[in-house]
Order: C-alpha cells, then sequence, then structure tokens
C-alpha cells in the first residue's frame, strides 16, 4: 500500500505537488530487541504492548513494564498508563493472571503506593476474599480477646473471694485468740474495763464471756 497520506484521499490527487512530501514510517518492532526500542517510558510500554501482542510469550514483557512504570511513576498519569497496560494483558491472557501478580510482587510492586489497586483491577475477587479473611481474623481475634479477659476477670475474682475468705478465716481466728486471752484475764481476777482497755473488745461480750467462765 501507498505511504503517502495524500495518496489515500482522492481529493487531493490534484493538488499533489502542493502538499508537503509526509509519508508513513513502517517499524517493524520485531527486529528491534526489547532494550533497543526508544521512546518515552510510556511509548515504550506501548511498542513492547504492539511487538510482543501476538506471541505466546506475552506474559514475559511484565518485569520491563514494570522497570518502566517506575521510571515514570512519579508522573501524574504514570499509574493510569501503568493500569491499562495491566488491564490489557488480564483481558489478552487471562489465565496468566496469578504469574502476572507474582511477577509484580517479585519486582518489589507492594511497596509501590499503587499496588493495592493494580491488585484490585486484577484479581478483585481474591482481593475481596483477602479482606473477608481479614475481617475473619479481626473478629476472631476480639473473641479472642473478650473471652481471656472475661476469664482473666473471673480468674480476678476468685482470687479475690479466696483472699477474702482467708482474711474473714484469719479475722476469725484473731478474734478467738482474743477472747481466750480475755478469758485468761479474766481468770486472774482483772476486771471488765481494764481488759476493755488492753484487748480492745468491748465490755458487754468481756460479760458475756465472764458468764460462761464463771
Amino acid at each position: 500500500m501507498p505511504n503517502e497520506p495524500v495518496s489515500t484521499i482522492s481529493l487531493f490527487k490534484d493538488y499533489r505537488d502542493l502538499l508537503p512530501d509526509i509519508r508513513f514510517v513502517f517499524v517493524n518492532l520485531n527486529k528491534i530487541p526489547d532494550k533497543e526500542i526508544r521512546g518515552i517510558a510510556k511509548l515504550k510500554m506501548l511498542f513492547l504492548l504492539l511487538k510482543h501482542v501476538r506471541t505466546p510469550g506475552l506474559i514475559k514483557i511484565m518485569p520491563r513494564v514494570i522497570e518502566l512504570y517506575r521510571e515514570q511513576k512519579h508522573e501524574e498519569d504514570a499509574l493510569e498508563c501503568f493500569e491499562a497496560m495491566l488491564r490489557y494483558l488480564a483481558a489478552a491472557v487471562p489465565d496468566e493472571i496469578d504469574s502476572i501478580v507474582s511477577i509484580l510482587r517479585e519486582g518489589d510492586m507492594e511497596d509501590d503506593s499503587g499496588y493495592r489497586r493494580i491488585l484490585e483491577l486484577l484479581m478483585p475477587d481474591v482481593v475481596e476474599g483477602a479482606k473477608r479473611a481479614l475481617r475473619k481474623e479481626l473478629e476472631q481475634n476480639k473473641r479472642e480477646e473478650i473471652d481471656k479477659a472475661r476469664e482473666e476477670a473471673d480468674k480476678a475474682k476468685e482470687e479475690a473471694d479466696k483472699a477474702k475468705e482467708e482474711a474473714d478465716k484469719a479475722k476469725e481466728e484473731a478474734g478467738k485468740a482474743k477472747e481466750e486471752a480475755v478469758r485468761n484475764l479474766i481468770m486472774h481476777g482483772m476486771d471488765n474495763q481494764t481488759i476493755s482497755r488492753a484487748t480492745g473488745l468491748e465490755q458487754e461480750r468481756i460479760e458475756e464471756l465472764r458468764r460462761l467462765v464463771g
């Protein structure tokens, strides 16, 4: 086919000599090594895709695409261009989605701010499943924490009840010891008022003990 734009438009055939001699340039990308493809990063990504679009090894261009993305990642539309490339790959080789994601991880894309967005683009079901698993894990951890807190509270209450029981028992034993001392003082002829001052026991209780001793 002619490679002159004006040759394809019959209207301009009579004015061919008045128009610039502009011609299409045809380039066989298959004869150019990937590393030698020139242009800005976005064009390199496009040319790589065009070169390998009909080859069985389409997925093999991913590492180079990642390199090109990193060269332009600070540009405003870099992530959108990268997403467009990945969207095409996901449609062209749907059976290779796991491989694409694996290559993204190997290329340290997980450290990139757009990695989650890209992963959601490629594997929405997997990402949603991971989110559900995370929510389930968080809920499970929360339940375990609540159960653990309840168990610790029950244990603390049990220990407090045990401590109170021991304290009551000690108080009871102390009271018995005091009353035994009061009995001895009564038997030695000491009056109630003096015994009360010495032991702190009320005189009414001392009198009750005196009657029991007597």
